[in-house]
């Protein structure tokens, strides 16, 4: 999804993507989610999409589509290396593990409920995304 939207942002340059990613974020939890109408408190997503909705929030808000402030240089250089590396790659979102000694470590979501005295969590945030180079070794 951020790949398509950077490159929908390149093409068409207007606050109609962040109206598609929108869109999508609905179209994706009508599908995957169970809920019951009318009751808020229902809405489950699974555990493959459970962090998805936290990812697309920080995806809105990233340097890739919120291009206010930003020089044309830096707005292609991150737009090219989104398009180069893999997703895998590229951190637009804060990202929360929570380690046990018994679980192999699992992202969370960002909240306070997520933090407990036998779950150590540790945070890796970057003011900009990071994309590590790795070496032939």
């Amino acid at each position: 999804m951020a790949e398509i939207s950077v490159f929908k942002a390149e093409i068409d340059d207007s606050p109609d993507i962040l109206r598609w990613l929108d869109c999508m974020l609905i179209r994706l939890c009508q599908k995957f989610a169970d809920y019951w109408k009318e009751d808020p408190s229902s809405f489950r997503l699974s555990d493959n999409f459970s962090i998805y909705p936290q990812f697309m929030f920080h995806l809105w808000r990233s340097q890739f589509l919120q291009v206010f402030n930003n020089s044309l240089d830096e707005t292609a250089f991150y737009g090219h290396i989104l398009d180069e590396e893999d997703t895998n790659n590229s951190l637009f979102s804060p990202l929360l593990m929570s380690y046990t000694f018994d679980v192999l470590p699992q992202p969370v979501l960002l909240y306070s409920a997520h933090q407990t005295r036998h779950h150590p969590s540790f945070v890796y945030v970057l003011p900009h995304p990071h994309f590590p180079w790795r070496s032939g070794c």
